[in-house]
């Protein structure tokens, strides 16, 4: 496609890339691999340690997937870094567009009268991912965050939830644009006859509340022996062993199987005889674990949090339950076995197609149209 006007020079500045992997960073590579077939020129700019290896340090610049990577040092933690050399790596550009609300966020809006690029943000959650100190981060969203939103020529907010919470403070700057999801990555991967295996995908951290799903996948088993748990990520705040020691403890280590760091390929593999997506997290802030999962072709039982039950207003096959409540999970898991069962390779096909609307290149475009307004 040509664009109607000279090429954009974009620079995605986001805390965690290459080699780090999760949705976050999945959401900023596919992006910027759909701008660049658009023909722009696109980097990332982004830390020079990985949060789950913070003693190595990482090249300062770098590429990936035909991806210039620019790497600054930092000190702190996951939950506040600061970060050094930023104002330097971004002057050209034309977009800077800022992902999720954090040190980057804070600092770009207050040197905004030193950038000449229009500065665009993603919401993605903001930080609001965990409950892990919570009455300071609703006083900081709504005091500091709310202030240094006005710094920001355009802002996105990628689920209906974070419209929502963004939207008081934004005005007419804010849009909502769902996420894009790779769709190609897992499609068709899942199993072709009806199984009782369950797989679920995404960084090993708390919010994500695999322990409990643990405990709620050994009731099932107790009601049902023949039912299998994949899980599938890495490590973060939580780790594989605690995971296996819990399953062990709870009598299901032989019904569990625990992958860390699996490629692309090896995910699909792993897909290859499950039928069932779950997800116990306790925040998303749009559910892109699940939509890939969907477009695999596996019906998804999630958690009722704000972006699962969004996402299950729009797809038929999502069902929500309360992870917190016993017997939740084998109640829903079985009632969908029974369900899906007369007609399983149509739904599949069906439950398949319906991600067709997070296709990136639709999301892209919506992108553009965001960086046009603001270059207006």
């Amino acid at each position: 496609m040509q664009t109607a006007r000279p090429p954009l020079h974009i620079i995605h500045v986001v805390r965690q890339f290459e080699p780090s992997r999760g949705g976050l960073e999945d959401f900023v590579k596919c992006l910027s691999r759909q701008q660049m077939l658009e023909g722009h020129r696109v980097e990332i700019l982004t830390l020079n340690r990985e949060f789950q290896s913070p003693d190595v340090e990482l090249a300062a610049t770098d590429e990936a997937h035909g991806i210039r990577i620019t790497r600054v040092g930092f000190v702190g933690s996951p939950t506040y870094f600061i970060a050094s050399g930023v104002l330097g790596k971004i002057a050209g550009a034309d977009i800077v567009h800022v992902h999720a609300t954090d040190f980057f966020f804070d600092f770009l809006a207050l040197c905004r009268p030193l950038i000449k690029a229009r500065l665009v943000c993603t919401t993605h959650g903001g930080f609001f991912h965990t409950g892990r100190l919570l009455a300071l981060k609703k006083l900081w969203f709504a005091t500091l965050t709310r202030l240094f939103l006005h710094a920001y020529d355009g802002v996105v907010a990628c689920s209906d939830s974070d419209y929502r919470r963004f939207v008081a403070y934004c005005g007419d700057r804010i849009a909502l644009i769902d996420n894009g999801v790779d769709i190609d990555k897992l499609l068709d991967s899942g199993s072709r006859r009806l199984t009782k295996t369950i797989v679920t995908l995404g960084r090993f951290s708390s919010n994500k509340q695999i322990p409990l799903l643990i405990e709620r996948f050994a009731e099932l088993v107790a009601d049902d022996p023949d039912w299998r748990l994949k899980i599938c990520g890495v490590n973060s705040d939580s780790t594989a062993q605690e995971f296996e020691t819990l399953a062990k403890t709870l009598g299901v280590h032989d019904q569990i199987t625990i992958h860390v760091g699996l490629s692309d390929a090896g995910i699909r593999d792993a897909l290859s005889d499950a039928s069932f997506f779950v997800s116990a997290s306790r925040y998303e802030g749009f559910g892109l674990a699940a939509v890939e999962a969907m477009s695999a072709g596996l019906h998804p039982i999630l958690q009722a949090n704000d972006a699962f039950k969004a996402l299950a207003a729009k797809h038929p096959a999502v069902r929500i339950i309360d992870f917190a409540s016993p017997k939740s999970l084998s109640a829903s898991a079985r009632q969908a076995h029974h369900d899906i069962s007369p007609s399983y390779a149509r739904r599949v096909r069906d439950v398949s197609d319906e991600t067709s609307q997070y296709a990136w290149r639709k999301v892209a475009r919506s992108y553009e149209d965001i960086y046009d307004r603001t270059l207006a």
